[in-house]
């Protein structure tokens, strides 16, 4: 059964942080167990939250994520401490670095819910923060923010052939309800990205619609793509070599650069013909979530424009 999403016409006061308990603090979920794909009982439309990091990849099934046993899960991947966290409420699967100013913190589900949105606490400082932006509200650590790191919400075939040296995480599934066809509904989600204290959001249906997107938050330039067979939406910068490039869409699946002419991959970044062939645009740490939480918790976003 799906959760109620946040009110449309409710916009976040960061300002008064009054969480709600729903439920009791669960302890730190670590690592859990994983799977070959070859192995793996993951149907080919579910949809994962994937993570890259180096020369390693792993997914995770929103339908494992989902609930609150799951929703927060502490991980290490290509050396990389994370914290895998997935909030029902607001349909966002957001990946953070564990390591802060020098600490390595354990992220554990409070219990709090706020604005309808899931609050975690670190194990170390006893410190609350909103899952959504990555803000430590409360305790010692209030002020400082988690280290967002890319990932994207696509489906197990689209993510499988991309890395097809992932692996995935083997947990029982809380939920039936996460498959392709429920990110269709296009005027549900937005992607949004938050830089320097601006940020910037487009829809689905109109992401759709363009498939390519060229845009700037706070003077860093940026790509949006969107695939529409997998129903994944993905950010990249657009600086290659200190040149900022604009893009067009070309065939599926692919974009042009209208500054050398070169044919880029929409879904990898990856330059596959022309002048910069083999050089790769770098994933951003992008949102993709519902559409009136990421305008109610990021009031002041624009809208990309062609």
């Amino acid at each position: 059964r799906e959760r109620p999403a946040l009110p449309t016409a409710q916009v976040v006061d960061y300002a008064q942080f009054q969480p709600d308990r729903r439920f009791p603090e669960k302890p730190p979920r670590f690592g859990a167990p994983v799977v070959a794909p070859a192995a793996s009982d993951v149907a080919g439309d579910e949809l994962v939250l994937g993570v890259e990091i180096g020369l390693a990849a792993r997914a995770y099934p929103l339908n494992m994520l989902s609930g609150p046993d799951h929703e927060c899960l502490n991980d290490e991947l290509g050396g990389e401490a994370i914290a895998v966290t997935w909030c029902d409420f607001c349909h966002d699967g957001i990946v953070y670095s564990r390591d802060l100013d020098g600490q390595r913190l354990t992220l554990v589900l409070s219990g709090f819910l706020w604005e309808y949105s899931m609050v975690l606490i670190d194990a170390e400082t006893r410190s609350l923060w909103t899952q959504v932006a990555g803000r430590a509200l409360q305790g010692p650590l209030t002020g400082k923010r988690l280290n967002r790191l890319p990932a994207t919400v696509t489906t197990w075939s689209n993510w499988k052939a991309l890395h097809p040296t992932t692996d995935v995480i083997n947990l029982p599934r809380e939920r039936q309800l996460f498959q392709r066809d429920y990110q269709h509904q296009r005027e549900r989600f937005v992607i949004g990205f938050e830089h320097g204290g601006a940020a910037a959001h487009a829809r689905f249906d109109r992401l759709a619609s363009l498939r390519v997107v060229n845009f700037d938050v706070a003077e860093l330039p940026l790509v949006a793509t969107y695939d529409d067979d997998s129903t994944a939406a993905r950010v990249f910068d657009r600086v290659i070599r200190e040149r900022v490039l604009s893009f067009a869409p070309a065939a599926l699946g692919t974009m042009f650069d209208r500054e050398t002419n070169s044919t880029w991959n929409t879904s990898t970044g990856l330059c596959t013909a022309g002048p910069l062939v083999g050089s790769r645009l770098a994933q951003q740490p992008a949102i993709v979530a519902y559409t009136q939480v990421w305008t109610a918790f990021f009031p002041h976003s624009h809208e990309f424009s062609p």
